[in-house]
């Protein structure tokens, strides 16, 4: 199969799995907000703050172990693959063994740490404890998740994310309909947490014939070694961004309110939706870039760079442009009205997505080819300067203030990543950012003038309206993407792909 069918399969791939995750977050955060309330959400919302990063306590391993499987199976090493798979699960088995010692430790002063009422501590206490549970067996099981990444299997992987999504659905309307409050999500999240891996391993043996075998004897050291040469600077780039992440709602929750962090957590979720949708193209890029590297071709390194950032921009412009108009009535319509306030934390999110899904689009390349210092340090920076301006801006601005802060962070470090891997890959940034910006940009503009005048007109109340006007936008933007932003070439290809498409998947397929 070429790169750019595998590429585009993956890409749909993703979007199915992403479409699961999406229609399934437009009933449950409602239902979980609605059923909790404010103050108990607001206390789910800090335990995900506080103990979230610690799923990233990997060290970026099994990202290395996504990159190797790549490289070594282009070699058809698969006794190798093998060696790295074993020796990472018996090291974050280890890992993940500690990690629970320590947070159900911390689990006995997370209410007084937080002025938690009296009234939900015990079960605040209860749900860390699971949580903590949570971590220590998805460490070691996470090698799973990195070795179908590494096949590049993604329809598999986003099976198991779909499977997963119903999954947790289920569990936590059962749970929570009979008052189990946050302990039933933290078991809804641990039961997840076992399902996917379990999924994965039996089908990638059953569909894709490729077998993990997992023993104490093929663990090696030296493979170890090799991987945390790549590692260390991804663990520093992935964990400054859960810190930076995780800093808003804790700064949220420190210096303005408990019920201000729901109202902040619900802005932040509007954001995640957006990046839902624009990130599965950038997610299917690295193994890619990684392939590419170890059969070092250049040229085509190149071109992948400057054609996925462009279809990466024209990807998330209407998603971005459209939700930041309707970012109001969508929480209304969502959530409820009283938290139609939301909505100005809920705009600058939509921006900060636009601003991390070219940045994770360009750093594929780097992440590709083992080229993390820069990319670690400014990652670095953007955690110590959003939450120093966060903490600055809380008093003043409020919660809108932190999630400008963090806008303002990521914006740094875009400003930075784009010139250093166009260098890397021996593209002009003008003409880039020339190419992929301006006529896209331009078609979102009148998509979102004509959206804001039928609000003028009508103003969406419930989702049928909403979905109603935001397709109206969605269309004028395609309509004039197809007639002035992409090339001949480029038309056909995405026709080929259609019929290609239609062909294997449609009625008619297998006659």
């Amino acid at each position: 199969m070429s790169l750019t069918k595998r590429l585009a399969g993956n890409t749909l791939a993703n979007y199915l799995g992403t479409i699961v995750v999406f229609v399934t977050s437009l009933f449950l955060v409602p239902f979980t907000i609605n059923t909790l309330g404010t103050t108990e959400y607001g206390i789910w919302a800090l335990i995900l703050s506080t103990f979230g990063f610690l799923g990233l306590i990997d060290f970026g391993l099994a990202n290395a172990l996504a990159k190797y499987t790549a490289e070594y199976n282009t070699r058809n090493d698969q006794q190798t693959v093998d060696s790295m798979t074993s020796t990472l699960f018996f090291v974050f088995a280890g890992i993940g063994a500690i990690v629970f010692l320590g947070i159900t430790a911390f689990s006995f002063r997370f209410a007084q740490f937080f002025d938690v009422s009296p009234q939900y501590a015990v079960e605040a206490q209860i749900a860390i404890v699971i949580f903590a549970v949570r971590i220590g067996l998805s460490l070691p099981l996470s090698v799973y998740n990195a070795i179908t990444v590494g096949h590049q299997r993604y329809l598999l992987l986003n099976t198991g994310v779909a499977i997963n999504q119903i999954i947790t659905l289920v569990l936590t309307v059962v749970l929570l309909t009979a008052g189990w409050g946050i302990v039933g999500l933290a078991v809804a999240q641990l039961v997840t947490a076992i399902t996917q891996p379990v999924w994965l391993r039996w089908m990638l043996k059953r569909q894709a014939n490729i077998a993990v075998h997992i023993r104490p004897s093929s663990a090696n050291r030296a493979l170890l070694a090799i991987m945390l040469s790549y590692s260390t600077f991804m663990f520093i780039t992935m964990l400054s961004a859960q810190l930076e992440s995780s800093a808003g709602p804790i700064i949220v929750g420190r210096m303005v309110s408990i019920d201000a962090v729901t109202s902040y957590s619900i802005g932040v979720k509007v954001g995640s939706l957006v990046r839902q949708f624009t990130f599965p193209m950038a997610t299917a890029l690295f193994p890619a870039f990684s392939a590419l590297y170890a059969l070092k071709d250049s040229q085509r390194l190149s071109l992948l760079l400057t054609q996925s950032l462009r279809a990466s921009v024209i990807v998330t412009l209407p998603a971005v442009g459209i939700t930041f108009v309707l970012a109001a009535p969508l929480i209304s319509v969502w959530i409820g009205p009283e938290y139609a306030s939301s909505a100005v934390v809920a705009r600058i999110m939509v921006l900060e997505a636009l601003v991390l899904q070219l940045m994770m689009t360009s750093s594929s390349l780097l992440l590709g080819t083992g080229d993390l210092k820069l990319y670690s340090a400014l990652h670095a920076m953007a955690l110590v300067a959003s939450v120093t301006l966060g903490i600055f801006a809380a008093p003043r601005w409020g919660d809108a203030g932190v999630a400008m802060a963090s806008l303002l962070a990521w914006s740094l470090v875009l400003l930075v990543t784009i010139p250093y891997t166009a260098r890397i890959a021996q593209v002009r940034v003008a003409s880039v950012l020339t190419t992929a910006f301006i006529r896209p940009f331009l078609a979102l503009v009148v998509a979102c003038l004509g959206l804001l005048a039928l609000r003028e007109w009508h103003y969406p109340d419930n989702f049928l309206s909403l979905a109603l006007e935001a397709c109206s936008a969605g269309l004028v933007y395609l309509l004039l993407v197809w007639g002035f932003c992409l090339t001949a070439e480029e038309k056909a290809r995405f026709l080929n792909y259609v019929r290609s498409f239609a062909l294997r998947f449609g009625p008619n397929a297998g006659r």
